[in-house]
């Protein structure tokens, strides 16, 4: 059956399709649906000429916001379909799994999707079929817009990192800033703060648990960490550092935050402690952490802001 589109190419998020080529007469009416719905697709029939094949297909997969897999008999048996899978997984995706029909699983295949979210087309009508998909689809790709939206970055060689590195920042600076400027106090903090006094922006929070009292620093106090290189190659090691400076310096500009040097913070390059630690020996109230990743022409930079109280994400974005 001829494709019916050709594959997403772009910085929008976009859905990648893992089927059996098998099951082209089923999938790509379905394909075709979803991007009629206003989201884009990427399926592997949109890999150029002469393109490497594994190189592409991987590059698709890492800058995916959802990834779903298109469970059918002949999906469940490839090979193909079974690594591009386990690929999505070691690497965070998003997954959607939608059951074309009654299928028996591989142990493999089971094992990786067992605790997914799927949907099984076969034991619903076509209407009730259609408004989950559309639910699941659409939960994950705002979801990914609102907290980790991704901008796929082309760069031919190193000459070109400066200028992802001035997009980032700006855009990474803005977020954080405007979070902790305008954030009100959440209520997992207000959970473990039984004080009498409500919480606001601006004071210590302090955490009171079974054992001593835990104080933090101003809420609008941050650390930004070394940012962690995840790459095979130690090279990028200079990048992820300079990403690191950069961010610091934009959001050291800014007068309402108390922003820790960048040599109170290099200690934690190659080891760090607990964050709870980190956020006591520095005395602040929010820490920015974060990483980079690149593979062939691609860069992904991970984001997370982190409240002390809690240690969990307060904001995370990707690039």
């Amino acid at each position: 059956m001829e494709r019916p589109f050709p594959a997403y190419k772009g910085d929008d998020p976009y859905i990648f399709v893992s089927y059996a080529h098998e099951d082209s007469d089923i999938v790509f009416p379905g394909i075709q649906w979803l991007q009629d719905q206003g989201f884009n697709i990427w399926y592997d029939e949109g890999i150029s000429p002469g393109a490497s094949w594994r190189e592409e297909l991987a590059g698709s997969i890492l800058g995916c916001d959802l990834f779903i897999i298109l469970v059918s008999p002949r999906s469940a048996n490839s090979d193909n379909c079974l690594k591009e899978v386990n690929y999505a997984l070691e690497h965070d995706r998003a997954l959607l799994a939608i059951h074309q029909e009654a299928t028996q699983l591989s142990p493999g295949l089971e094992l990786a999707l067992s605790d997914r979210q799927a949907i099984f087309r076969h034991e619903l009508t076509e209407e009730q079929y259609r408004d989950k998909v559309l639910s699941g689809v659409r939960s994950y790709i705002q979801q990914g817009q609102s907290f980790a939206p991704t901008i796929q970055t082309t760069i031919a060689n190193k000459s070109s990192w400066p200028i992802l590195i001035s997009a980032g920042v700006i855009t990474l600076a803005i977020l954080a800033v405007g979070f902790l400027l305008y954030m009100k106090p959440s209520e997992e903090v207000a959970a473990i703060n039984p004080s009498p006094n409500p919480v606001h922006l601006g004071e210590p929070v302090v955490q009171v648990k079974s054992g001593p009292v835990i104080t933090y620093g101003d809420s609008k106090s941050i650390a930004v960490l070394p940012f962690e290189n995840l790459s095979d190659s130690s090279d990028d090691a200079y990048f992820a550092s300079g990403i690191h400076e950069e961010i610091l310096l934009r959001i050291a500009r800014v007068r309402a935050l108390d922003v820790k040097s960048r040599t109170s913070v290099l200690k934690y390059t190659e080891q760090r402690p607990a964050l709870e630690q980190v956020a006591m020996e520095l005395g602040v109230g929010t820490i920015l952490e974060g990483s980079v990743r690149r593979m062939g022409n691609r860069v992904r930079i991970t984001v997370q802001l982190i409240d002390a109280a809690t240690g969990f994400p307060s904001l995370g974005r990707v690039l």
